[in-house]
């Protein structure tokens, strides 16, 4: 069962990969001494190398490599008391580090953008095809889809990198063509067609595992649940028999209070005084179980939340420039780019409905001639191409 859950959720680790790599980064930052164990060495090596920069908000960036070097000057501190592998320098490590990056990374990113072109490419024609096979190839889709938005957004964000922002010792390495890709365009497109598709079959895919919760997980969850009666105390007791109860057929499907009564139930069976509970071999087959319920419950009840925080390309706007650059090449180009024009209006189109009275910066940057706030009920504007 445990394997089975496993494989069930390597999808899901996928669409987290991206916010995985930048919590590594900012992990390591506030704790750098964790740097001198050499898993954790060679993991930021790997997250690292194909990284020049992270996106934070807008067209803020961080340079990683410039912030790790910088710390690495001063470290080990002084009365650092553990003691680091002899012949480790992380002053060293760091610097020929972000040489490799500079050097390297435009090529590893732009190998993981023609993979995900291929096959996102695969997964349109088959649910063209077979729309039958959205709903439950939807994991797959969501992280594809995932892994696109993080491509795109890296792609831009290192785009908009100059030459002056690159450190003297790196400025020979880094060639400011090597980061331009027209297959870019070709990714924008392919990512909101498989968008589309996703959202326009959205009532099937939480149709579908709506009935998955509601009988194959609460069948399961009943047989787990017995195993461990009277074994926690009182209060999660309470919260763990009442599982099963919430997945019982209904006509509506939220299932959000269904999420937090497991998320508070968590929370006490990691906790010291539940050390008992949490080496019962019932709860540990309880708690693999409710990672796969919990991930098909969001399926059942938030495809749309899912698709706007995990697919939307709408942050690439704020690099309106280099946004713009790359739409007039499709209007101007002879070979299939100008097919993906319509994708770059539909991104272009988001800039007006995130435009507020309440945000000046953001009325001055879509070039709105007056504080806008979208119709009520108008999920695309007519001043869709004020940005173009």
């Amino acid at each position: 069962m445990l394997l089975r859950i496993g494989v069930a959720l390597k999808h899901d680790e996928l669409a987290l990969g991206m916010k995985y790599a930048q919590w590594t980064i900012y992990g390591l930052l506030c704790c750098p001494t964790e740097l001198i164990r050499p898993e954790i060495l060679q993991l930021f090596h790997t997250i690292a190398k194909s990284l020049l920069v992270i996106p934070l908000y807008g067209d803020l960036v961080f340079d990683i490599h410039l912030a790790m070097e910088n710390l690495a000057k001063s470290f080990p501190p002084k009365g650092f008391n553990v003691a680091v592998p002899r012949g480790l320098k992380i002053k060293n490590e760091m610097r020929d580090l972000a040489k490799k990056a500079t050097e390297k990374c435009a090529e590893i990113r732009r190998e993981r953008r023609s993979f995900l072109i291929g096959e996102m490419s695969v997964l349109v024609g088959l649910f063209h095809d077979i729309p039958g096979l959205i709903a439950p190839k939807f994991p797959m889709a969501i992280a594809a889809l995932s892994m696109s938005q993080a491509e795109c957004l890296l792609f831009f964000s290192h785009l908009n990198l100059k030459v002056a922002d690159i450190p003297k010792a790196r400025s020979k390495l880094y060639k400011v063509d090597d980061f331009s890709d027209p297959q870019i365009s070709q990714l924008v497109g392919i990512h909101m067609q498989l968008a589309e598709l996703v959202r326009r079959h959205a009532n099937m895919i939480q149709a579908y595992y709506k009935e998955y919760v509601q009988t194959a997980h609460r069948h399961a969850l009943m047989e787990l649940t017995k195993d461990l009666k009277g074994v926690a105390r009182p209060g999660l007791q309470q919260i763990i028999d009442s599982l099963p109860k919430q997945l019982e057929p209904g006509q509506h499907c939220d299932l959000r209070a269904f999420r937090l009564d497991w998320a508070r139930a968590q929370a006490i069976i990691v906790s010291p005084e539940s050390f008992n509970v949490l080496k019962n071999s019932a709860t540990i087959k309880l708690m693999h179980r409710m990672r796969l319920v919990v991930t098909h419950s969001n399926y059942a009840d938030s495809v749309e939340e899912m698709l706007e925080e995990q697919a939307s390309l709408a942050p690439i706007v704020y690099f309106r420039g280099n946004v713009l650059s790359i739409f007039r090449q499709c209007l101007t180009a002879t070979d299939d780019r100008p097919r993906y024009i319509p994708a770059f209006l539909r991104i272009l189109s988001t800039v007006a409905d995130g435009v507020h009275s309440s945000c000046p910066e953001h009325v001055r940057f879509s070039c709105a001639p007056k504080p806008y706030s979208p119709p009520k009920d108008a999920r695309l504007s007519s001043r869709c191409c004020l940005s173009i």
